[in-house]
């Protein structure tokens, strides 16, 4: 009813201004200056036919096919898996986990499964999952309805779970496994073996982490364990080499039972300097000088004449960078950023924006002029805190510059006076 009411009033503000070419004393809409909004169709509500595969361990991508899974440049698909989790010696516990999907396509998306206590999750210990599945597509401001549900039965098989990752700087208590710090940090990696042989004086549990650090070097840590199923790995990335903001370092982690079973999984971990630039390429003119007369006068003689630009000087100026934030970036660290040296002086000599040529037509003279332009780029600050996130903190402000080239030809065959350039006058803009 309410969305009916709403037709009817649009309907009625168009019948008013049609009314304004029918008579005398109609009022004129006024434009309020703002876009309509934007009405976007509903996210459709996807389905689940296939989740694959049918024993899951720690670490495993999981698949689930279906249809109208939403894109990611909308939004993204949550499932549900809801049922009874019983553990290998019969205990059995209600499960209501949710997991945000990766996209892969229309009729795909995947997860990588991790181990959590129920209600949450399950997968802590040998057991089957016995339940049905769901799908709901989800945007900023919207959800569809839940998809119809998919019976599943899952069996969990021997893992080697990782329950934490985290800094050794910091608990992390918001997130159970990180995926990015900052570089100089120790990582500590919390895991536990299940499925295995138990472990005694004789069939020791042998966890490892194996890894490339930073500086190029291979690295081993290991651990053996006589009794229990869970300990704790430290692995020191090191610190990133001069020139480079950010790079991922893989952890091959593994475990080995008495009698040789193996159980591994890698995990990645982005490490960035605490601060760095981010630059989408944005550039914009802030300034255009007078147009400079830089040739002199070239006759088309009898039959016209091709000119390529030229320049009887060059000139030179220098690029430079202002912080609105103090936070002590070393100027490689903003050249890596944009992509540019930022304080290194530019020449219009070896500008290629002056590659330019033309037609000077019989009996007429041509010139060359050149613009000189201030140039601005925009780049963002971010500051990546110890557990990963990331936050703009100021902005990067690049000066640059660039030149603009013309060839101005005479109508009336005369020159000197050189004709006028049709390069646009010298303004700066806001």
């Amino acid at each position: 009813m309410a969305f009916r009411a709403k037709r009817l009033h649009v309907l009625f503000g168009a019948a008013s201004v049609l009314a304004v070419g029918c008579g005398d004393g109609g009022v004129v809409m006024q434009p309020t200056g703002e876009d309509p909004p934007v009405v976007r169709e509903p996210l459709a509500t996807p389905s689940v036919r296939l989740v694959s595969p049918w024993q899951w361990s720690a670490g495993d991508f999981v698949t689930v096919l279906g249809n109208d899974f939403v894109s990611p440049d909308r939004g993204y698909t949550m499932l549900y898996f809801d049922g009874q989790f019983t553990e290998a010696g019969g205990t059995s516990r209600k499960v209501e986990m949710g997991v945000r999907a990766t996209y892969r396509t229309a009729g795909k998306v995947e997860f990588q499964f991790e181990p959590v206590f129920p209600p949450d999750g399950f997968g802590h210990a040998l057991g089957e999952f016995v339940g049905a599945v769901t799908a709901q597509n989800v945007d900023e401001e919207s959800e569809s309805p839940v998809s119809a549900p998919l019976a599943a039965e899952v069996e969990v098989g021997p893992s080697l779970i990782l329950w934490r990752l985290r800094p050794e700087d910091d608990g992390c208590s918001h997130t159970p496994r990180i995926s990015a710090t900052v570089d100089g940090q120790a990582l500590r990696f919390d895991v536990e073996a299940i499925g295995l042989t138990p472990t005694t004086a004789y069939t020791a549990l042998e966890f490892s982490v194996a890894y490339g650090d930073l500086g190029g070097e291979a690295r081993v840590v290991t651990k053996r364990l006589t009794a229990g199923t869970r300990t704790e790995l430290e692995a020191d990335p090191g610190l990133l080499p001069y020139g480079t903001v950010s790079g991922t370092v893989f952890f091959n982690l593994r475990v080995v039972d008495g009698h040789g079973t193996t159980i591994s999984r890698t995990v990645g971990v982005n490490l960035a300097l605490e601060h760095t630039v981010q630059y989408d390429g944005n550039i914009r003119v802030a300034e255009l000088y007078a147009p400079m007369l830089v040739s002199s006068c070239i006759p088309g003689g009898e039959y016209g004449r091709s000119v390529n630009f030229s320049s009887g000087e060059t000139e030179s100026r220098s690029r430079s960078v202002t912080l609105s934030a103090n936070v002590g970036l070393s100027l490689w660290v903003v050249n890596v950023g944009f992509g540019i040296n930022v304080n290194e002086s530019v020449s219009s000599g070896t500008s290629q924006s002056l590659a330019m040529s033309g037609e000077i037509l019989p009996g007429q003279y041509g010139v060359f002029y050149r613009q000189t332009q201030r140039l601005e780029r925009l780049g963002k600050i971010l500051h990546r805190a110890v557990c990963g996130e990331t936050a703009v903190v100021g902005d990067a402000r690049v000066t640059d510059w660039n030149w603009a080239p013309d060839l101005a030809v005479t109508s009336n065959g005369l020159c000197p006076p050189a004709p006028p350039s049709n390069l646009p006058p010298a303004q700066v803009f806001p």
